[in-house]
């Protein structure tokens, strides 16, 4: 199974609805509901992130649930298309495979980052939905 991009999948979600998949990205956000989970995943492909439905019987569900913003994974699953929620789809996770890990003194988190400090840590600017965006529209100017 080859990977795609979370912007493919927005571009056109009934397509994907229902298929197996295969999403690699960066972990944004884990929330532990215990018996599931979410994960939020980005893949730079675009501003959006892709919801990873975790559920209590996937293998790797203790793992995952303990990982930190940053972490680097490679999920494959179902895509459900989810049209009365905030977002049109989610990945129901089949198998999820950790490639690295951070820890929790990972300098960005998920509430943000002054630009103070992205001045002092510039290796961090790209990793920023901000600069994400000045960069896009920088390239897309030149």
């Amino acid at each position: 199974m080859k990977k795609i991009d979370i912007k493919r999948i927005y571009g056109d979600v009934s397509k994907y609805d229902g298929t197996k998949v295969k999403l690699g990205g960066w972990v944004r956000s884990v929330r532990d509901l215990k018996q599931f989970g979410f994960m939020s995943l980005s893949d730079g492909s675009c501003f959006k992130t892709a919801q990873i439905v975790l559920g209590a019987d996937l293998e790797e569900y203790a793992e995952c649930v303990k990982l930190f913003p940053g972490s680097s994974i490679i999920c494959e699953g179902t895509i459900k298309a989810t049209p009365q929620a905030k977002q049109p789809f989610e990945m129901v996770a089949e198998k999820i495979t950790i490639l690295s890990k951070t820890d929790e003194t990972y300098p960005l988190q998920k509430k943000g980052s002054s630009f103070e400090f992205l001045r002092e840590h510039a290796y961090l600017r790209a990793r920023t939905s901000t600069f994400q965006a000045v960069f896009k529209i920088r390239s897309e100017a030149t």
